[in-house]
């Protein structure tokens, strides 16, 4: 919507945009590609487990934590891990011959919302002198099924811990015009813009839940995150917990002279720039890796048995601050009809 405010004087314009998107196809975002154990099915049981290990040769024996992990469920009432379709838990099964893992591609929903405002105000002071304002104002909220900002996503996700990342973005910017004679022009300008926002990851399940003791667990208490080398991955993203602002303040001044056949510009830039990022916590639940010692990367699993574990109490309240300065002087210089020279520094 724009027209007139007062009439040859000052013009307004405002915009509005609104974007709702739900999207169950993403590559990166939504569809999740896993290899579950063939005779992985629906039945938890205790003795279901047990009949489970005697396929990786464990006679029967199952890790406790183990068996709370393929016991735990998600929100939505669907397992943490999910089966192998159209399978019975340990039935077709040799001793010591668990099969191949089967192939799943699992979509889950991921949303995008943002709205958006515009604004722009321009005025005519007097003859001589004319100003602008501009502001640009954007929310938007993205929840990601299968976390992956900044190409920070867990390989062979399995679906279950969404990431919610809200950012806020800011942009104004004013100006006046003068005209300080007939061949002489000037243009001042003034800019902010500002971009933050936190990520939060969904953590519904706890490390206490599955019997799992972290030295961190009072200030993060979910559930590490289980790599399980070329299987699947469970837990939420690692690299999930952060928030960071960085905002711009800029201001400019450029002049611009009519003498004869040149027309000189030149003008001076000064911006401060900051980036505040007050917490980005890696690792802060840690990361069990199974990697396959005994041979098959889920018998290790079911045994108790991991590779390699990793915990990291995230990093430092981060505080940068930056001074630019530029300047610059241009002459359009017309030597001829046909021909103009530019001269720049």
């Amino acid at each position: 919507l724009g027209g007139p405010v007062a009439k040859d004087r000052a013009w307004f314009f405002v915009s509005y945009q609104g974007t709702r998107e739900t999207n169950g196809t993403s590559l990166t975002n939504s569809l999740a590609t896993v290899y579950v154990p063939a005779f992985l099915g629906p039945q938890r049981t205790a003795s279901s487990l047990a009949a489970l290990s005697v396929c990786y040769g464990l006679g029967g024996y199952i890790d406790p934590v183990a068996a709370a992990v393929l016991q735990a469920k998600l929100p939505n009432g669907q397992y943490m891990l999910p089966s192998a379709p159209g399978v019975t838990t340990g039935v077709g099964c040799k001793a010591g011959n668990p099969g191949n893992p089967v192939r799943e591609t699992i979509p889950s929903n991921s949303t995008f919302k943002e709205d958006q405002f515009n604004s722009n105000l321009d005025l005519r002071l007097n003859d001589k002198n004319r100003f602008f304002g501009k502001l640009f104002f954007a929310d938007n909220r993205t929840n990601e099924a299968l976390y992956d900002t900044f190409g920070d996503g867990n390989p062979l996700q399995a679906p279950g811990w969404p990431t919610e990342e809200d950012i806020a973005q800011r942009v104004l910017s004013l100006g006046l015009s003068s005209v300080i004679s007939n061949h002489l022009l000037n243009e001042a300008r003034f800019g902010w813009s500002t971009i933050s926002g936190p990520g939060t990851p969904s953590q519904p399940i706890t490390s206490a839940q599955l019997g799992i003791s972290s030295p961190l667990s009072a200030e993060f208490p979910g559930m590490p995150t289980l790599s399980f080398t070329n299987m699947f991955t469970l837990g939420p993203s690692p690299l999930g917990i952060n928030y960071s602002a960085a905002t711009t303040y800029s201001y400019s001044d450029m002049m611009t002279w009519t003498k004869g056949r040149h027309t000189i510009r030149y003008g001076v830039e000064y911006k401060r720039q900051k980036l505040d990022a007050p917490y980005f916590d890696v690792f802060p639940n840690g990361e069990i890796f199974y990697l396959g010692f005994t041979g098959n990367v889920f018998g290790d699993f079911l045994s108790g048995l991991s590779g390699l574990s990793v915990i990291g109490s995230g990093t430092n309240s981060l505080h940068n601050r930056a001074n630019d300065f530029a300047a610059f002087i241009q002459d359009d210089w017309k030597v001829a009809p046909r021909l103009t020279i530019n001269l720049g520094l």
